[in-house]
């Protein structure tokens, strides 16, 4: 909401300051398109990450909460005696279902980055990429189209 809010606004600033509706509107669209291709980068990254990863059996062991190194807690995995942060945040709800300590699991781990990928942000990848490759293609014959319009 507040993001439809602060596009109001600076719509209507630069609405004020002179520009045209048609050249807002063409800013808007390249605003989208450029969000649609950072999205789209951020999926293919994980894909790739996930296509260099490897199977392997590691133990939950603890969620590691440290500001410093990012704003939402992370689980640990225990793989051959190292510890192994994931490469998702962990998920809030559910906690005490999903991250039991001591349960063997099977993840992914990336070794060039030295992360995990568990089985939530395995299917957060699969799911996402799923959704985002129709919805892209749509949202871009969408602003092609609107724009071939005016």
């Amino acid at each position: 909401m507040e993001f439809v809010i602060c596009a109001v606004l600076i719509a209507g600033l630069l609405f004020l300051c002179g520009f045209e509706l048609l050249d807002i509107m063409y800013l808007a669209a390249g605003i989208a398109l450029l969000f649609l291709a950072f999205i789209g980068g951020f999926f293919a990254l994980c894909l790739v990450l996930l296509a260099m990863s490897r199977r392997c059996e590691a133990v939950f062991v603890e969620i590691y909460d440290d500001p410093e190194y990012s704003r939402f807690p992370h689980a640990v995995y225990e793989i051959d005696g190292r510890r192994v942060r994931n490469i998702f945040p962990c998920e809030m709800i559910a906690r005490k279902k999903l991250y039991v300590p001591g349960k063997k699991i099977r993840i992914f781990y990336c070794k060039p980055r030295n992360e995990t990928i568990d089985k939530n942000a395995f299917l957060t990848i699969i799911f996402g990429s799923l959704v985002f490759i129709p919805a892209a293609v749509f949202s871009v014959a969408a602003i092609v189209r609107f724009i071939s319009a005016i």
